[in-house]
């Protein structure tokens, strides 16, 4: 009898921009067995180690043995195994078939934020996930590139207040995710992408203060083309 085993990776999750989570699990019969990584890919064969995703070990395991299990409860429930097998039936094949529609990023905040992520950290991969020798030094680059582009405001202002410079957004949602957060209130304010609010302020919210930009589209499109042309 030959037993097949091995490493595979299962579970895709996240994609956005040919980028996507997997998770590399020992397992038996192409069945995932243990997760031992996760893997952000980046490009065929490539990608970065990030944290392991929850997310996609969940959906390696309902899309595989979900699935299994869904279809012995339905023989049994067909063989008379009573209501409550009947409901494990049901829960098991809602979850399987759910699991699939993890495979994208599909909300306008999720797809937002993962060009957001693409501007300020050069991957669509959210940034809790990135393990610390990624992240180390990116808070000091992205200083750096704010005050060369001539920004002036603190990125808590720029969520406060809005702005439509989509350099200033990016710079100030990197630094504040990485500060201090991805779940914090000014991320969630920033995300809003509030239009700019100069009127009767002084200093560095007068008019054109902020590097208004003129945009003569909607600016979250303006953010996807940006992220789009940075990651090529």
């Amino acid at each position: 009898m030959i037993v097949i085993y091995g490493h595979r990776s299962f579970g895709a999750v996240d994609e956005q921009g040919g980028q996507y989570a997997v998770t590399r699990f020992a397992h038996i019969y192409y069945m995932p067995l243990i997760p031992t990584s996760s893997m952000w890919m980046t490009g065929p064969e490539r990608g970065i180690m990030i944290k392991m995703s929850g997310k996609s070990v969940l959906a390696a395991y309902a899309r595989t043995w979900g699935t299994v299990g869904a279809i012995a409860c339905l023989f049994a429930t067909l063989g008379g195994g009573g209501i409550a097998v009947g409901l494990a039936t049901v829960a098991l094949a809602t979850l399987s078939i759910s699991s699939w529609s993890w495979r994208k990023r599909r909300s306008e905040k999720d797809v937002l934020r993962g060009n957001l992520n693409a501007l300020a950290f050069g991957t669509y991969c959210a940034p809790e996930a990135l393990p610390s020798e990624f992240t180390d030094g990116l808070r000091a680059r992205l200083e750096a590139r704010r005050l060369g582009a001539g920004a002036v405001r603190p990125p808590e202002d720029v969520a406060r207040f809005g702005s439509d410079n989509v350099d200033e957004i990016a710079c100030a949602y990197g630094l504040l995710t990485l500060h201090k957060g991805a779940s914090n209130d000014d991320v969630d304010k920033l995300l809003e992408l509030k239009p700019p609010q100069h009127e009767g302020r002084e200093g560095v919210y007068r008019d054109g203060a902020a590097g208004k930009s003129a945009l003569d589209v909607p600016l979250a499109i303006a953010i996807e083309r940006a992220a789009k042309e940075r990651m090529g």
